[in-house]
């Protein structure tokens, strides 16, 4: 962002310039940690880190870096060993949630040093180890997808009656497991079943993000016992919220909303979004610093903000695509053939 300065570009330049988080760190002494990707740990102090509200980007590198790990173990551990592995992990990630919560009588009324009116990111969402459950949940979604996409094919394969089929050929040599998929499947051949997954699971999640709502925007409350429980614990109903969302749309249905999300305007521009998703923070940055007088919240206002930013982002991220991205793309599929 520093290449870009110029004089006249805006009446809070000089804020930026004086606001360490904003410049001199990114310049002088921790930038290393936001290209190693380790900035959600390294510097430990808020005040010493460079765009602080960017761990997201270390998070998501260090869960695929994690991403072979999850691979072996799923595939060489056994299968009961495996899931109470998973079960236990999903244990702990809830209990360290909540040990976190520890400091929030500290955050609540703390501010950093990038605004007066924000509150200090606290580890519960920064770290690999409190939130691991939503990366569990999609790892064995996608997982239990490659294990059932095979039945699922046999049963449209022999068609109405493949249920029928299927029971009485594998009544004694089924296991377990292949009884409960050929089950779910079952259900997910009824539209009922179909529309409560899908129904049930975003009322899941959006009453999550209400109750989150409810007790976040009260800092007592948010303080207290329960809102601590609360908060460690809203990432789990979260996360079977959306798995039940997108259960019947993996295998196929879902309708007119599986139709909506599979559309291409959406697939085409897919191709975009991890590219925008990186520089998105920085062009957000750079807009507000050369504005000539600070934003009010006002809805519609700040939603035409929210369209022009990601508009932006996106060409952006195009001409990174068709320069970087693509290049790396086709020198990997030569090196293939």
């Amino acid at each position: 962002q520093s290449t870009l300065l110029a004089e006249d570009a805006g009446a809070f330049w000089p804020a930026f310039l004086q606001d360490r988080t904003l410049h001199s760190n990114c310049v002088n002494s921790f930038f290393f940690s936001n290209l190693l990707f380790i900035n959600n740990f390294v510097p430990v102090s808020m005040a010493d880190k460079c765009f602080p509200w960017t761990f997201y980007f270390a998070l998501d590198f260090q869960f695929f870096a994690l991403a072979p790990i999850f691979h072996h173990t799923h595939r060489y551990m056994k299968r009961p060993v495996f899931y109470s592995l998973i079960a236990a992990l999903c244990g702990l990630t809830l209990y360290g949630r909540f040990v976190e919560q520890d400091t929030c009588e500290d955050a609540a009324h703390k501010t950093n040093d990038v605004s007066d009116s924000i509150v200090p990111l606290t580890a519960d969402f920064t770290t690999p180890a409190t939130m691991l459950v939503p990366y569990l949940f999609g790892g064995m979604l996608c997982y239990f997808h490659s294990a059932t996409l095979n039945k699922a094919l046999e049963i449209k394969m022999f068609g109405p009656q493949a249920m029928n089929i299927l029971r009485y050929s594998f009544k004694n040599t089924a296991s377990k497991q292949d009884k409960a998929v050929y089950w779910l499947l079952e259900r997910l051949n009824s539209k009922q079943f179909r529309v409560l997954c899908i129904w049930g699971g975003f009322i899941i999640a959006l009453l999550t993000v209400f109750g989150s709502w409810l007790v976040a925007r009260d800092y007592d409350n948010s303080c207290s016992f329960n809102g601590r429980v609360f908060a460690a614990l809203s990432i789990l109903p979260w996360c079977f919220g959306i798995f039940f969302v997108f259960l019947p749309m993996i295998f196929g249905y879902g309708g007119a909303i599986q139709r909506a999300l599979t559309h291409r305007l959406w697939t085409n521009s897919s191709k975009l979004v991890y590219a925008a998703y990186l520089i998105h923070p920085v062009i957000i940055s750079i807009i507000n610093c050369i504005k000539d007088h600070p934003e009010t919240f006002e809805a519609l206002p700040f939603i035409y903000e929210v369209w022009g930013n990601a508009t932006f982002s996106l060409i952006v991220a195009f001409l990174f695509h068709l320069l970087i991205e693509q290049p790396f793309m086709y020198m990997v599929a030569d090196e293939e053939m």
